[in-house]
């Protein structure tokens, strides 16, 4: 009776070896690919992430160096792109900035000035509000409108350069 008890021993001693040791391996894998899903979350949502820790075996670190390496890519580009957009700002702004001039101080026409220096305040800000887009800055509020009201500033903008323009009101909606 006391081989078959040590040898339960014995048995349930390797089981928990063996359970302690899956459990170890089961986590070495685990947690570097827990931090990559984490990670790659946050480069879902528009982030781009801290490097991932270079840990695990062989396949879980080379992925995580490939990852730490197609970030900071990303992140490169990024800062091109904000940089590459701050130039285009500049050199559209700047003759924008050179038309108003030349159209405060030359046109005679009140109506046809005004008109044209609205177009180029529109033309400033559509190009402020593509820069503001191409660098991700979703923090313009959405406002609601009615469709009523800018067809109505859209014809006095063209009533006021002298053009013929009418507003017909149509029928209720279909």
């Amino acid at each position: 009776l006391l081989p078959l008890a040590v040898a339960v021993v014995v048995n349930v001693a390797v089981l928990v070896l063996a359970l302690a040791g899956a459990y170890a391996a089961v986590a070495t894998i685990n947690r570097p690919l827990q931090a990559l899903t984490r990670a790659t979350a946050q480069m879902g949502q528009g982030r781009v992430p801290p490097p991932v820790e270079v840990r695990g075996p062989l396949e879980i670190s080379t992925l995580a160096n490939a990852f730490n390496e197609m970030a900071a890519d990303i992140k490169r580009l990024d800062d091109e792109r904000a940089l590459l957009l701050a130039g285009v700002s500049h050199d559209l702004r700047t003759p924008l900035a050179r038309l108003r001039l030349g159209v405060e101080m030359s046109a005679s026409d009140g109506a046809l000035r005004a008109g044209m220096v609205a177009d180029i305040d529109e033309m400033d800000r559509i190009i402020g509000q593509f820069l503001d887009f191409a660098r991700g800055d979703n923090a313009t509020p959405k406002v609601d409108a009615s469709l009523d009201a800018i067809v109505q500033a859209v014809v006095a903008r063209y009533v006021a350069a002298g053009r013929d323009v009418r507003l017909v009101a149509g029928g209720p909606p279909a």
